[in-house]
């Protein structure tokens, strides 16, 4: 199952409020980034990540 297939179960099939959902992939395109962010996923990042961004925006969608 791919990312994006795990997203759209997570998103469709989980209680409301879905989990939060951050999307870290090797792909830096432009589509990739677009699907993930209409099926609901909360951000993205791409590899290789920098970790001080990452813990950045753990904060900003962490309760």
């Amino acid at each position: 199952m791919s990312g994006l297939a795990l997203l759209k179960n997570i998103k469709e099939n989980y209680e409301k409020p879905a989990p939060k959902v951050m999307m870290i992939t090797a792909y830096d395109d432009d589509h990739n980034f677009k699907e993930a962010m209409k099926l609901g996923a909360d951000d993205f990042l791409t590899k290789p990540l920098d970790f001080a961004v990452l813990k950045e925006k753990l904060k900003a969608i962490l309760p």
